[in-house]
């Protein structure tokens, strides 16, 4: 149930006897924080017709509820408290969700209260600056980097920043929002060796509708990005050659 990519597939499972509330996960994430965190309401809905565990917690202590509002994922994390969820938060959990629902002022009035939150901020908490990216929220974005997070710090796995996450995507406005907070188009994550430029070049080639990686690309030439791949293998088909045509572009 974690891994299945569409909802019919989770309805299908689901139908033929999955265990919504079967752990697979190191961190103890059953299917219900999966859909909590980027899925919809309906889907949430079926996992618990059929017995999933509102109030079930990962490892860290963390309910479904609390991953879709650190995910901004708002419909579902108001769905789940309808039917029962406790809406308790660490402190510096609630800030992070005002954040993700781009209430900045909710997530000001939280550090004006305690300024020492900045300092609480972990790195899993960086995993919803990244969806932020991912998912084009500028708001999300706008409200995070005010209030303490740092663009350019990089994930805990591959060392991506929130600026590969949004170029990987095709979305020129929330590029620009990095990089009017100082994300840098210089940081090269550790296992492609690819600055942002080459993450969108990459991305450009997936087919994704609705994006615009042209304009991704001259926003991070325009910032100074390098344009050579560090990488110690051969670069992926095309690769190159998408930047060299985004670079005449920009020069134009």
């Amino acid at each position: 149930l974690n891994w299945s990519r569409t909802p019919e597939g989770v309805v299908w499972l689901l139908e033929h006897g999955a265990d919504p509330n079967a752990v697979f996960a190191e961190n103890g994430e059953t299917p219900l924080h999966v859909v909590a965190r980027a899925w919809d309401v309906p889907l949430a809905e079926a996992m618990v017709a059929r017995g999933a565990d509102i109030e079930r917690k990962r490892a860290d202590g963390r309910t479904p509820y609390a991953v879709a509002e650190l995910n901004g994922n708002r419909a579902v994390a108001d769905w789940l408290r309808a039917h029962g969820a406790s809406p308790d938060l660490p402190e510096v959990d609630r800030l992070v969700a005002a954040c993700s629902r781009g209430d900045r002022a909710a997530a000001e009035a939280l550090l004006a209260k305690n300024p020492g939150l900045r300092n609480e901020i972990t790195d899993d908490h960086y995993i919803a600056l990244h969806q932020a990216a991912e998912r084009d929220d500028v708001r999300a974005l706008e409200a995070m980097l005010a209030c303490g997070f740092d663009p350019n710090r990089p994930d805990a796995g591959i060392g991506k920043t929130a600026l590969h996450s949004a170029a990987m995507e095709g979305w020129p406005d929330a590029v620009r929002v990095l990089l009017a907070h100082g994300a840098s188009v210089h940081v090269r994550d550790r296992e492609f060796k690819g600055q942002p430029l080459i993450w969108a070049a990459e991305g450009s080639r997936q087919g994704r509708e609705g994006r615009d990686f042209a304009a991704v690309g001259k926003l991070l030439l325009d910032a100074g990005s390098p344009v050579e791949w560090e990488t110690g293998d051969e670069p992926a088909e095309g690769i190159l050659e998408i930047v060299a045509a985004w670079r005449r572009g920009s020069a134009v």
